[in-house]
């Protein structure tokens, strides 16, 4: 039998038919609630408590037609037997059963409060292991916490953010979550602010005590929290720290708006217990999250540790397959098409030094010449992506090998990507490194071959064995009696030695090709490139100076160093080279000391044969020692100078010198004989004649 049935069916023993009610509470809260009851009386107010003495167990209120037995037990619990009568039916002994089995009640209720307690808080541990979604599991924590605290009717939780130094709503039941979500407290500030700062948990019971610790919440504040729930509706508060290891995260708040009842101290320790579990639920989140974050890391780590050995293990057999094709020395042009075939793109490769395009077996030239590569990197060292203007608009990827300072050639694909593929890159870069070292031992065959055919040139010249030679002139296809002439071009100005070779290089392979069909031996040799040519006529000798011509423009167009080009006369026999070989090199002298370039022929020089290799400098002294004593200051008034040249511009004819000067021709006379004085020279004497038309001819010609 249920104790309340015990106890109703003792009363009604005793009293017979009487009409009664019993009310059971706690000594704070000043409503009781109903328990158990016989007649109208179960349905009256709850009965005001009498006050139970200290020595005695039960205290007896009698009145006019009802009495009021009030029982006293431990943690403040009352229980109040209402009877309608207007004498008590219980003895002594009897009231002290009848207590005994209401204190059997209310131990059997704080069992089952008890029981529900732990019931919630084993829900709450059971849910920290069940999920990991942290605002899930602190809502239902609190709502947990409501549950066992049934005085409130609210709750927030706030954590603190390190970033901006507040406490932050993190969880709120029972409040609007618009306005709850901007509600920020500075450490000390409210009752949330001050529990997080000294870690001591508070209650409050009543709404004037509440306010009086929100005394110093700002107004913005007050009015986030105010438009969230009414704080005028509030009657009581509980407030517990969340900390992890000795250091606090938060503050777990419960409030009482509109439920009856009252908070009690007990209440305060079982919210700290959900508080603890909100900060296991936290602290396992935050290691779920690390975790989960670590995880994530190494998984993504892995993912591209695979992606880079999948990437080196490409790079491998990229490298493997080009390198493989370098070494069997298969050539520029079988790299270029292996790497059409791994691209799977349209790859052209561009020779600059040797103006040569790969694959070899495209039906067209390449949208782009080597020329125009050059212009494109004269200062650029990276790759550019560029739109070529042809008929349909191309895009290229361009990628230059250089080599130090030189540009040895480019790489083209045509793609509308500006960035390409990985493998792609992978691809061009590893082949551009190939072709630049196929290019580099094109230098060096080249330079060996320059080398030895400069050797086999100087034995020409010097024609010591002639028949050795004519066995060996046999290589070049060179016939002993055939017509000869020597062509030099040489490039005066260099910083860059090794930017010098490559200019040779290019040079030689320019000359090549323009002059193909026409030279028997084509080799470059520090700063000079010789061409020995054999022309049957003067029209062909006219077409190559043509051709020498076009390069020089060529070369100067496109801004490379300047280039002089002496040529040598036509003259029959191979023992004759040597002296169209020393044409040549006048010739050069001579624009070289001038600091001229282009083309001149050595029969061109006249009488500039004579000082071809007569510096500047030199020229310009000699100048000056034969026209000094006319440029001082008195001489210069007179116009001596300039009389003395025009005079020698017009062969010696005194009319047209003195019509030319606007003077008499007398005049004339007497400059002509102050000029014979200061120069200390004989104008009549074919020897002091020819010194000063010299010097005449030298100033017109500087």
């Amino acid at each position: 039998m249920d104790n309340l049935e015990a106890v109703c069916a003792f009363i009604e023993k005793k009293g017979a038919d009487t009409s009664y009610s019993i009310w059971i509470g706690k000594s704070r809260n000043h409503r009781l609630a109903f328990a158990c009851g016989r007649g109208p009386s179960q349905f009256s107010s709850p009965p005001t408590a009498g006050t139970v003495p200290i020595d005695k167990a039960y205290a007896l209120t009698v009145s006019e037609c009802d009495i009021q037995i009030t029982f006293a037990y431990p943690e403040g619990f009352l229980a109040v037997v209402s009877l309608c009568s207007s004498h008590c039916p219980f003895s002594d002994g009897e009231l002290e059963h009848l207590r005994m089995l209401l204190h059997v009640c209310f131990l059997q209720q704080t069992i089952r409060m008890k029981n529900m307690e732990l019931g919630k808080l084993i829900e709450g541990i059971r849910s920290i292991t069940a999920s990991l979604d942290l605002d899930e599991l602190i809502k239902k924590m609190i709502g947990n916490a409501l549950t066992v605290i049934p005085a409130a009717d609210a709750g927030l939780l706030h954590l603190y953010d390190p970033e901006i130094d507040r406490l932050v709503p993190r969880a709120a039941v029972g409040f609007a979550e618009g306005p709850i979500q901007q509600f920020r407290l500075r450490i000390g500030e409210s009752i949330a602010g001050k529990v997080f700062q000294d870690g001591k948990a508070r209650i409050y019971y009543s709404n004037a005590e509440a306010h009086q610790g929100m005394s110093d919440l700002s107004a913005e504040n007050y009015s986030h929290l105010d438009a969230a729930k009414k704080l005028s509706s509030l009657k009581a508060m509980l407030n517990v720290p969340i900390t992890i290891g000795g250091k606090r995260i938060g503050v777990l708040v419960l409030h009482q708006f509109e439920k009856e009842g009252e908070l009690s101290e007990q209440d305060l320790h079982l919210l700290q217990g959900f508080a603890d579990q909100a900060a296991i639920a936290i602290q396992n989140a935050q290691l779920y999250m690390e975790t989960k974050s670590a995880l994530q890391e190494l998984d993504e780590l892995s993912k591209q540790l695979k992606v880079k050995n999948q990437s080196l293990i490409k790079r491998n057999e990229i490298h493997d397959t080009l390198t493989r094709l370098s070494l069997q020395n298969k050539g520029s042009d079988v790299i270029v098409q292996a790497m059409n075939r791994i691209t799977e793109k349209q790859v052209a490769f561009i020779d600059c030094l040797e103006d040569v395009y790969y694959p070899t077996i495209a039906a067209a030239r390449p949208m782009i010449s080597s020329d125009e590569v050059s212009q494109l990197f004269r200062y650029r060292r990276r790759p550019i992506f560029a739109q070529i203007v042809t008929d349909d608009n191309t895009s290229c990827y361009l990628y230059p090998i250089i080599n130090d300072t030189v540009l040895l050639g480019c790489l083209l694909v045509e793609t509308d990507h500006p960035v390409l593929p990985e493998l792609d890159q992978i691809t061009i870069e590893q082949g551009g490194a190939v072709l630049a070292l196929e290019l580099v031992k094109k230098q060096t065959i080249a330079s060996i071959y320059y080398k030895k055919t400069h050797e086999f040139f100087q034995e020409l010249l010097l024609f010591q064995d002639p028949e050795l030679l004519t066995s060996r002139g046999k290589e070049f296809g060179l016939v002993p009696s055939a017509p000869y002439a020597v062509v030099l071009f040489k490039i005066p100005d260099y910083q860059d030695l090794q930017k010098l070779e490559a200019q040779i290089h290019r040079l030689v392979a320019k000359v090549k090709q323009e002059c193909y069909g026409a030279s028997h031996l084509v080799y470059g040799f520090h700063d000079h490139v010789t061409m020995l040519v054999s022309l049957t006529n003067r029209m062909e000798e006219t077409r190559l100076t043509d051709v020498c011509s076009a390069i020089a423009e060529e070369w100067h167009r496109l801004g490379e160093s300047s280039l002089c080009i002496g040529m040598g006369s036509m003259y029959e026999g191979m023992e004759q080279i040597k002296k169209s070989y020393e044409e040549a090199k006048k010739a050069i002298a001579y624009l070289v000391n001038r600091h001229l370039s282009g083309v001149i022929h050595y029969r061109e020089l006249g009488v500039n044969r004579l000082i071809a290799h007569q510096s500047q400098a030199e020229i310009e002294t000699f100048i000056g020692e034969v026209f000094h004593p006319l440029r001082t200051n008195k001489a210069k008034n007179s116009d001596l100078e300039r009389t003395l040249r025009l005079y020698i511009a017009n062969n010696q004819s005194m009319q047209r010198t003195a019509d030319g000067l606007h003077i008499h021709i007398n005049t004339l006379y007497q400059r002509l004989r102050r000029i014979e004085e200061l120069l200390q020279v004989d104008l009549n004497s074919p020897e002091d004649l020819l010194k000063i038309q010299l010097a005449c001819y030298l100033k017109e010609s500087s």
